[in-house]
């Protein structure tokens, strides 16, 4: 399923403004590491790519929590318990079943699950307010040498909530990702993280595990 795995171009135009004091930068991030850390996060995200010069565009919903989520849009289904990662192709009735730590480039096959690893995979190198003043800007870059050149992310300073992101890979693909919603809710039941269906003989099942 790696016809997924698209790239986004950094909006450079949007940044304006100064850097500020490294406290005033964590803060900010920190409120937005604590929604992820206190609650089920549901975010409604569409994204934007151009690859060989063909215009590529999605939407879904993605649901964070702790180490587990659940994404869908574009016909694809994808749930992760922390565990074990189901990416199930639903017209096609086809999943492909992977262990968590083999699954890395599985977890790429939606720009919005970047959001996912923030904390895990980056450190802030820059932070710059938006054009409108209503948003900072973080620019960040990985912790450890991966495949990923650079991730930004918009987060509105009102409540801490993620307005857009960016990222490009080290082959040169870019991604655009614009956050419609952002919505805190109580921690659900670790069975939505899992597939609700079984998958019987009239799915093609890969199972990588």
């Amino acid at each position: 399923m790696n016809w997924l795995r698209f790239n986004i171009i950094i909006g450079l135009l949007l940044l304006s403004g100064a850097g500020r004091s490294y406290a005033q930068d964590v803060a900010l991030l920190d409120r937005l590491y604590e929604k992820f850390a206190d609650s089920c996060v549901e975010l409604e995200y569409t994204y934007t790519s151009k690859i060989s010069g063909v215009n590529i565009s999605g939407s879904g919903m993605l649901q964070i929590q702790g180490s587990m989520w659940h994404n869908e849009g574009n016909g694809i289904e994808i749930w992760c318990d922390g565990k074990t990662i189901w990416t199930a192709d639903l017209a096609a009735e086809e999943v492909v079943i992977d262990s968590v730590s083999d699954a890395s480039e599985t977890e790429l096959t939606n720009p919005a699950l970047m959001f996912v690893h923030i904390k895990d995979l980056f450190n802030l190198k820059q932070t710059v307010r938006s054009a409108d003043g209503k948003a900072d800007i973080f620019i960040l870059e990985p912790i450890d040498e991966m495949d990923i050149d650079f991730f930004n992310v918009e987060i509105m300073k009102s409540d801490a909530s993620i307005r857009s992101g960016s990222f490009a890979l080290s082959d040169g693909n870019k991604f655009n990702i614009k956050v419609s919603s952002m919505k805190q809710m109580q921690k659900k039941p670790a069975t939505t993280f899992k597939p609700s269906q079984t998958f019987d003989s009239s799915w093609i099942v890969t199972d990588l595990r």
